[in-house]
C-alpha cells in the first residue's frame, strides 16, 4: 500500500513526539494522542466523558487515500484541539510545542494528500496560477466510487 506504518491506535511519529515532549509535563497522563483523540472527539482523557456504554470504534483505511485523508483529519483535530487548550492556558510552553509539532504534521499532511489526490482545503489555493476548484472532478464522480 504505502511505506507508512499505521497502526490501529496512532501514527507512530507523532506518538513519539507525544512522549517526548510531555515526559516532564503535568498534562501528559491526561492527552491521548492523536489518533484515540480523533475518535473520541477529544483529546484530553480528564474531560472526556463516554455516553453510556458506546465505544469508539477502530477506524482502519483501506487503501492509501484514506489512510492519507486519515491522516489529515486527526493531525488536523489535535493542533485545533490543543489550540482551544491553548486558548486557556497561554503559557503552557510544552504544549505550545506540541501544538506546533501537530500544526505542521498537519500542514504536511495535507499537502501530502493534495499532491496525489488534489485539493480538499479552499485555502490551497493561493499556491496555484489559476482558480480550478471547480475544474476538477467531484468525489463523486470519480470512478473508484
Amino acid at each position: 500500500m504505502n511505506n507508512r506504518v499505521f497502526d490501529e491506535y496512532n501514527y507512530q511519529d507523532m506518538d513519539m513526539i507525544n512522549e517526548m515532549i510531555l515526559s516532564n509535563n503535568s498534562n501528559s497522563n491526561k492527552l491521548d494522542g492523536s489518533y484515540q483523540g480523533y475518535i473520541k472527539g477529544n483529546m484530553f482523557n480528564d474531560l472526556y466523558d463516554g455516553y453510556k456504554n458506546y465505544k469508539p470504534d477502530k477506524l482502519i483505511p483501506a487503501n492509501e487515500q484514506e489512510e492519507l485523508l486519515l491522516n489529515v483529519n486527526q493531525t488536523c483535530f489535535a493542533a485545533h484541539d490543543l489550540r482551544l487548550y491553548l486558548d486557556i492556558n497561554p503559557e503552557d510552553g510544552k504544549m505550545i510545542e506540541l501544538f506546533n509539532n501537530y500544526q505542521k504534521q498537519a500542514n504536511n499532511a495535507i499537502r501530502e494528500y493534495e499532491e496525489k489526490y488534489g485539493l480538499i482545503l479552499s485555502s490551497s489555493l493561493s499556491s496555484i496560477d489559476s482558480f480550478n476548484w471547480s475544474i476538477d472532478t467531484w468525489p463523486w464522480e470519480r470512478k473508484e466510487y
